[in-house]
């Protein structure tokens, strides 16, 4: 990837320009790979019959080669005309109330680690986890004191 600017030029612009996504939607984090998106339209058309019992008929082939095209298209046209709302294009993990769950998570388990103190600056070497209160092995508690020293030293 360092060298495609210099190797492939061309590919590197329509890099650039993101065509190496498809979106399949409005939303904001519905972009997938091409390759991925192929796999999923495989899987859709030979999933529930779909086009997997078309293969031994050439006749029904054709014809979903040439209807293919316009149910897509009307497909298309319904979405456009049933456009989802602003609000819920976004991400779903963007919401407020998600967001202030997160952030009480995250201050309930700060407040955990500060109550209980960095396990490294103790005296012994216990390491206990947090959510099963287990102790871990001595040699293991050593080893990843010996660690933390020798990263804070360097």
């Amino acid at each position: 990837m360092v060298e495609l600017v210099v190797k492939y030029p061309a590919v590197y612009e329509e890099y650039l320009k993101g065509n190496f996504v498809v979106q399949k939607s409005c939303r904001k984090f519905s972009l997938s790979a091409k390759d991925q998106s192929h796999e999923q339209m495989n899987k859709v058309l030979q999933g529930n019959g779909g086009a997997f019992d078309l293969y031994d008929d050439t006749d029904a082939i054709a014809l979903y080669l040439l209807a293919g095209p316009d149910c897509v298209r009307m497909i298309d046209e319904f979405e456009r005309v049933n456009k989802l709302p602003l609000e819920s294009i976004g991400h779903h993990e963007e919401a407020h109330s998600l967001q202030c769950n997160f952030l009480n998570d995250v201050q309930s388990f700060t407040k955990v680690v500060n109550g209980m103190g960095n396990p490294f600056l103790a005296t012994g070497h216990e390491l206990i986890t947090l959510d099963t209160r287990a102790v871990m092995d001595d040699a293991v508690a050593v080893s990843l004191s010996k660690i933390h020293e020798v990263g804070k030293n360097s």
